[in-house]
């Protein structure tokens, strides 16, 4: 059984206490979008212990709620959580069942002089001993913070150039990973440089796509050459590495 929720114009404020008035201890997939979600009044999680996925989608939410749920739902495999707003800074992903964690744009609210803005959460991956994916595509690397997680095999992440030591510093977190073997990476220039050296190898790396966004070369004429030295620094770290996919997305000329 799944379940979606999808309003249309504004925030509905969905409470988990719905279910503790069913039958609802079959729901395996839970799927909610656009809407505030909020703790179950008496805490009770028992509707969800046989959840194997759960996605969230532009949903509000605190990272109390996503601890809770992990550690009541001891058979969730996948947790997807697409440009979620987060009331505090640092949700802790713990979980000795999650195979696939998907954590794409999430953020955190903050104010200066009453302006409202936005950053990226630092997450904190705990004790995942069963991850094998993680997904972290157009979050900050640099805040990724993991612990006693081993098992990873595949990593999906994006960096820029534009902090040469977040690239460096993302490329050394992943040499830490004993049995990673297949990487996707997109990197967005905002110069062009050649000097960058990845020093940690890739020992186990065996497949590699990599995006290459010239969103910050504009300026590039037509039979102006990109360089691609950032990728031979790669492939010279993975002395293991089988296939390989290079994509270079234009530059946004409007």
């Amino acid at each position: 059984m799944g379940v979606i929720a999808q309003p249309r114009d504004k925030d509905y404020k969905f409470d988990f206490a719905l279910f503790s008035e069913t039958n609802a201890s079959t729901i395996k997939h839970l799927r909610l979008e656009n809407c505030l979600v909020c703790h179950p009044t008496d805490c009770d999680f028992t509707p969800f212990k046989h959840l194997r996925s759960l996605s969230l989608k532009r949903v509000k939410v605190d990272e109390i709620l996503i601890e809770s749920l992990l550690s009541n739902c001891r058979l969730l495999e996948e947790l997807c959580l697409h440009y979620c707003l987060f009331k505090s800074s640092v949700p802790k992903i713990v979980s000795s069942s999650l195979y696939h964690l998907k954590v794409l744009g999430c953020s955190k609210p903050y104010y200066i002089n009453a302006a409202r803005y936005a950053r990226f959460i630092d997450l904190m991956l705990v004790d995942c001993l069963k991850l094998t994916s993680l997904d972290c595509c157009r979050s900050d690397m640099s805040a990724l913070n993991i612990y006693n997680t081993h098992v990873l095999r595949r990593i999906d992440f994006s960096v820029s150039f534009k902090e040469f030591k977040e690239y460096l510093d993302a490329f050394a977190l992943c040499a830490t990973f004993p049995e990673l073997e297949i990487m996707r990476v997109e990197i967005f220039y905002t110069t062009v440089t050649t000097s960058l050296k990845i020093a940690q190898p890739l020992k186990h790396l065996k497949q590699l796509e990599f995006v290459l966004g010239l969103s910050g070369l504009s300026g590039l004429s037509s039979d102006e050459d990109c360089d691609l030295m950032v990728v031979l620094n790669i492939l010279q770290a993975s002395p293991l590495l089988q296939k390989l996919s290079i994509m270079l997305e234009p530059p946004n000329t409007l």
